[in-house]
């Protein structure tokens, strides 16, 4: 579970009554948990609109390392094809 620090804790009932102030909470940058029988069961955090960009940008990242894994593993020549690869990589070639 993620640890959100400056939260405010609301039971189910609370939350259920003042939704608006949970969203408008969240919206303000806090996080908020919602509490069950003395247990946090859920939590409302403010989203990230560039997680989306991120993942593409790891996807991205993957795809070119995997590339580079194959290459390498294609190239059975020794260490001094894998470092004239790196420095390919680099654009120092």
């Amino acid at each position: 579970m993620i640890q959100i620090a400056h939260k405010k804790i609301y039971s189910t009932v609370e939350a259920k009554a003042n939704l608006n102030k949970l969203l408008n909470d969240v919206t303000m940058g806090m996080g908020v948990a919602i509490k069950r029988r003395g247990k946090i069961i859920a939590q409302m955090i403010p989203a990230n609109e560039n997680i989306l960009d991120e993942t593409k940008e790891v996807k991205e990242l993957m795809r070119q390392l995997k590339a580079f894994h194959q290459k390498i593993k294609s190239n059975h020549g020794g260490q001094s094809q894998t470092v004239a690869l790196l420095r390919e990589l680099r654009g120092e070639a």
